[in-house]
C-alpha cells in the first residue's frame, strides 16, 4: 500500500489542520490535539498556535514561529516561568527563555517545587513590534536557532531546545488567576537541531488560584505514515525546501515533484527511515510552480 503526502512550492506558508480533544479530570481541563502539533522555529512567513484553555473564545497564549525563533505571545497580566541565573562574577542576569519545566511539576504561586534561585513567574517584554502587536502586548522567547538556515548547525539557545517538558503560565479568567502548561517535546530525535518537535497539548486547573501538578498529555509522535509536517525554502539558494514529513521507522520512502499533478519524477533515491520523522532538501528549481510528495515503497 502506498502512502503519499503532497505539497506544492507554491504553498507557503501550509495549513495544519488538527482536530482538538477536550477532557476533565479533578477541577483539570486537557485539551489534546490530533494528530499533535508540529512545531519549529523556522517559517517563511510568521505561523501562530493558539492555546484558549478554557475554550471561551479568547486565546491566552500563543507560539508564534519566526524566522529562526520561537516566541510566545500573551497579554498583561498573563505570565510565564522564566530561567535565569546570574552571571558569574556580575549582578547580570542571564535568561534563557521559557523554562522546560520537568513532568511532575506544581505550577503555582507560592506553592511550588521548583528552584526559585532558578525559576522565576515573569511578564515578559513589552511588544513593541509591529508585526506581531496582534499576537500579544508582551513576549517571551521560547527558543532560537543561531544558524544562517534551516537545519545548517547545531547552535541552539533556549531551555526548551532538545528538551521534553512544559511551559508553565498563569493567566486570568474573569479576573481570577488560574494555572495551566504546554505540553512540548523538541528531543534531538524529533527534529534536526532540537529546535523541532511536538506540542502534545495543553491543561488548566479549573479551580482559580490551585496549583496544576504538570503531567504527560501524550507518550509519543503520531503515526501518521507520509504526512509532510513542515515545508520551508532553504535561505542558502532560495530555490530549494527543505520537506519534513512523519515515518515509519525502517519503511523506505521516495520523494517526487511534478509540475502538473500528472507526471512525476523521483528527485531522490531510497530513504530509509532511522527515526520518526524524516527530512529531505529538494534539488534546485526555477520553475515557477512545482508540486512534492513523498511516497512510501516499500
Amino acid at each position: 500500500m502506498l502512502t503519499d503526502g503532497l505539497i506544492s512550492s507554491r504553498l507557503i506558508p501550509i495549513l495544519l489542520l488538527n482536530c482538538f480533544a477536550l477532557t476533565a479530570s479533578a477541577g483539570v481541563q486537557t485539551t489534546r490535539p490530533d494528530p499533535p502539533v508540529w512545531k519549529g522555529v523556522f517559517a517563511d512567513d510568521l505561523e501562530a498556535l493558539n492555546i484558549d484553555f478554557n475554550e471561551d473564545g479568547k486565546v491566552d497564549f500563543r507560539l508564534v514561529t519566526e524566522f529562526g525563533f520561537m516566541v510566545a505571545y500573551f497579554d498583561w497580566p498573563t505570565r510565564v516561568v522564566e530561567k535565569w541565573k546570574l552571571v558569574e562574577g556580575t549582578t547580570n542576569v542571564d535568561y534563557s527563555g521559557i523554562a522546560a519545566l520537568p513532568i511532575g511539576t506544581m505550577i503555582g504561586g507560592d506553592v511550588i517545587n521548583w528552584d526559585p534561585s532558578r525559576y522565576v513567574w515573569w511578564a515578559g517584554f513589552t511588544n513593541r513590534n509591529d508585526l506581531t502587536q496582534q499576537y500579544g502586548d508582551h513576549e517571551a522567547t521560547v527558543m532560537l536557532e543561531l544558524n544562517a538556515g534551516i537545519g545548517v548547525g547545531e547552535v541552539a539557545d533556549g531551555d526548551a531546545v532538545g528538551k521534553e517538558g512544559v511551559m508553565a503560565v498563569e493567566f486570568q479568567i474573569n479576573g481570577q488567576v488560574h494555572y495551566g502548561y504546554v505540553h512540548f517535546d523538541f528531543r534531538r530525535e524529533r527534529g534536526n537541531t532540537g529546535t523541532f518537535g511536538y506540542i502534545y497539548g495543553w491543561a488548566y486547573e479549573t479551580e482559580p488560584g490551585v496549583p496544576i501538578t504538570a503531567a504527560r498529555i501524550a507518550d509519543g509522535p503520531p503515526v501518521v505514515d507520509g504526512k509532510i509536517v513542515n515545508f520551508v525554502r532553504r535561505v542558502e539558494d532560495n530555490r530549494s525546501y527543505i520537506l519534513i514529513w512523519n515515518a515509519v521507522v525502517s519503511g523506505t520512502y521516495h520523494v517526487e515533484s511534478s509540475s502538473d499533478l500528472v507526471t512525476w519524477t523521483a528527485v531522490s533515491g531510497d530513504i530509509i527511515a532511522d527515526r520518526d520523522y524524516m527530512r529531505f532538501t529538494t534539488p534546485e528549481s526555477v520553475a515557477t510552480q512545482t508540486f512534492y510528495r513523498v511516497r512510501r515503497v516499500k
